[in-house]
């Protein structure tokens, strides 16, 4: 048996009387769903590995990108939307510890979707994904249908979305050039500026990474900051032209490439 996902969703949305799914209703959200799931499976699959094989967003983490929903039925009721979630892996990536991702992903979600929507802080992406939702949406069911029978059931009603504080700490990452830096033994800084809208970038930095912008002041570069209360620390600085990074085209794709790429840390510090 394969991992199924069912899901009704019940209001005065367009196309939910008429149990139709709408596009440009519900497009966003099913999209932000997928991303949501694999960067479960991502933090599964890296929490799971032993030393420190793909903490970094590696090979064990992208295999999470192989994760996917299929829509398999639509029923009534008011809009029923029944989905398989299937890992397509090549021959040479099966094995026994991947078999039950699926599982173990779309359980952790509608886990996730129950403490959500009641306000418990637990996956800020789930928490987009209810967000996303069209307010018609006035209730909700989960059911996962795992491969082996059990099954894992939440009902939503009215949802409560927690709000972090506003000087809750962003991550950012910004291809730039280095500007300027400074030695000061009280705050030691490096100023970048953005290419396109020529902004200039004043992060407060550690003295290794002043040195290292130095070295990198003739090359773009790409650097990754931390914001809270108004401020920039600079936390790491490579140059951009490094083989392998990704590049963030749209603001979406970037925030949800940081979230992978930082999510093993966050459930750490949350521990």
């Amino acid at each position: 048996m394969e991992t199924q996902l069912k899901i009704i969703w019940d209001g005065d949305a367009p196309g939910l009387a008429q149990h139709r799914l709408s596009l440009a209703e519900f497009g966003l959200a099913l999209n932000r769903m997928l991303i949501a799931m694999r960067r479960i499976a991502s933090g599964l699959v890296t929490q799971a590995s032993e030393g420190d094989a793909g903490l970094r967003g590696g090979r064990l983490a992208k295999v999470a990108s192989q994760l996917d929903l299929e829509i398999t039925g639509v029923e009534q009721g008011s809009l029923g939307l029944t989905m398989a979630c299937v890992l397509r892996l090549a021959p040479e990536q099966s094995s026994d510890s991947l078999r039950s991702l699926a599982d173990q992903t779309c359980a952790e979600f509608v886990t996730a979707i129950e403490h959500e929507s009641a306000g418990r802080l637990r996956n800020g992406m789930v928490r987009e994904y209810l967000r996303s939702l069209p307010v018609g949406v006035k209730s909700q069911s989960y059911c996962v249908q795992r491969s082996d029978g059990s099954a894992v059931r939440t009902q939503v009603g009215a949802v409560t979305l927690a709000e972090l504080p506003t000087d809750a700490p962003a991550l950012d990452e910004v291809v730039a050039s280095v500007m300027g830096v400074s030695f000061d033994p009280v705050r030691p800084e490096v100023r970048l500026q953005d290419p396109k809208t020529k902004r200039t970038i004043v992060c407060s930095a550690t003295v290794p990474l002043v040195e290292q912008a130095v070295s990198l002041r003739f090359t773009p570069v790409r650097a990754l900051m931390v914001q809270a209360a108004g401020k920039l620390r600079l936390l790491r600085l490579r140059s951009a032209e490094v083989s392998g990074e990704q590049s963030y085209q749209t603001t979406d794709t970037r925030g949800a490439l940081l979230w992978e790429r930082w999510d093993e840390l966050l459930r750490r510090f949350a521990q």
